[in-house]
């Protein structure tokens, strides 16, 4: 498998991507109002005609950038495409001079072995994301608070 990874400011192939993989962003998510896109990152299998293979959004939300979807299609699961996307959106972030990334994780094993730490509700600025808010969070729905803190 050969992947191409680009930048996109393609609203409609990252929420089309999320949406598949079952990553809940709402339509108007980076048109809304209180998020803005900074940059989306996708992966495309050169080997397969160019298909899309993976994306993910970085945005600013409340001044704060967060993770703001990350999604790889099964079939590219476990082959490197979200390190490669993480890889991306960890070195945008760092240019634009942040100090921390935050992220609602559904798989939270994998940010932590990037280095992303655990959170409870406390630790996260107030309204920065909505899913403890959800009447679905801890009952059928478990995704953990994190960030990465750039080391300076």
């Amino acid at each position: 498998m050969k992947l191409r990874y680009e930048e996109t400011q393609d609203i409609e192939l990252l929420l089309d991507i999320f949406d598949r993989n079952e990553i809940e962003v709402a339509e108007d998510e980076f048109t809304g109002g209180h998020t803005t896109l900074l940059k989306g990152y996708a992966a495309f299998d050169e080997d397969a005609q160019g298909r899309l293979a993976g994306a993910v959004a970085l945005a600013r939300r409340l001044d704060r950038i967060i993770i703001n979807g990350i999604a790889v299609e099964p079939e590219y699961r476990r082959a490197g495409v979200a390190s490669g996307l993480l890889k991306l959106v960890m070195a945008e972030a760092e240019s634009r001079g942040t100090d921390v990334i935050w992220i609602v994780a559904r798989a939270p094993l994998f940010f932590a072995a990037h280095g992303f730490e655990y959170l409870t509700e406390e630790q996260v600025p107030e309204g920065l994301f909505d899913c403890p808010g959800c009447i679905q969070y801890n009952k059928t729905c478990f995704p953990k608070l994190m960030r990465y803190v750039f080391p300076r």
